[in-house]
């Protein structure tokens, strides 16, 4: 079935261990001077210092954590058209952190974020638009969405797109594309991607019948911690 595993909560923390890598990002984290000129960055209208600022409040680095002041921040970010804060702040009214859950709201910054090529934005509108959440529910637009996504290399859209494929939802049924997206997703060790992609080989679905590549692709899923 549709990958039920994006929880939009999880997928800004990812957003905030992302950030971590950067020598930027950890001096920003640091000391109260750092913090202070970020501030005061932000309060000049620097939407990157804004959207950091975010995500400093979202995850208690440096500060304690504080919802509400990381949606004001977002919002500044959002406001001036920078993607990252956009999604940030519709994952807040998503999941109703800082704010009053609005999964119409959580919509509007969604698009706005997918509309600049984010791609994860573009997969958690793909979700809404398959689950009817803040939208109209439309497989086919969660499909544009997913592939839009999946193009950009996220593999959680191209298995999502894959199984769209597989199971005739918002497009015509196509075992061959559904193989090509599970294959993507599976090669940057998605498991579910992998266990499908077992399963397609194992059957003959949409790729010649192999036993042998349906069991690396299962061997690969039990070593990401599938169970078959």
């Amino acid at each position: 079935m549709l990958r039920k595993s994006a929880v939009l909560g999880v997928s800004l923390w990812c957003c905030v261990a992302l950030f971590s890598s950067s020598p930027l990002f950890a001096m920003s984290m640091g000391g109260g001077g750092a913090f202070h000129e970020e501030m005061y960055a932000a309060s000049r209208g620097d939407a990157r210092a804004q959207f950091r600022l975010g995500v400093r409040y979202s995850s208690g680095r440096g500060v304690p954590r504080d919802d509400a002041e990381a949606v004001r921040w977002y919002r500044e970010a959002a406001g001036q058209g920078y993607a990252k804060a956009q999604y940030n702040l519709a994952l807040m009214y998503y999941d109703g952190l800082g704010v009053a859950q609005d999964d119409a709201e959580a919509a509007i910054w969604c698009r706005k974020a997918a509309e600049q090529g984010d791609d994860r934005a573009q997969y958690t509108l793909g979700r809404m638009h398959y689950k009817g959440r803040g939208v109209p529910q439309d497989d086919a637009k969660a499909v544009q969405w997913f592939a839009k996504s999946a193009r950009r290399g996220n593999a959680d859209a191209q298995f999502n797109l894959g199984w769209m494929y597989a199971n005739g939802r918002g497009v015509a049924k196509n075992d061959a594309e559904a193989v090509k997206w599970y294959r993507k997703a599976a090669e940057q060790g998605d498991v579910e991607a992998q266990l499908h992609l077992g399963k397609m080989y194992a059957e003959g679905q949409g790729v010649e019948k192999n036993d042998a590549e349906a069991t690396r692709w299962f061997e690969k899923a039990a070593q990401g911690g599938a169970v078959k």
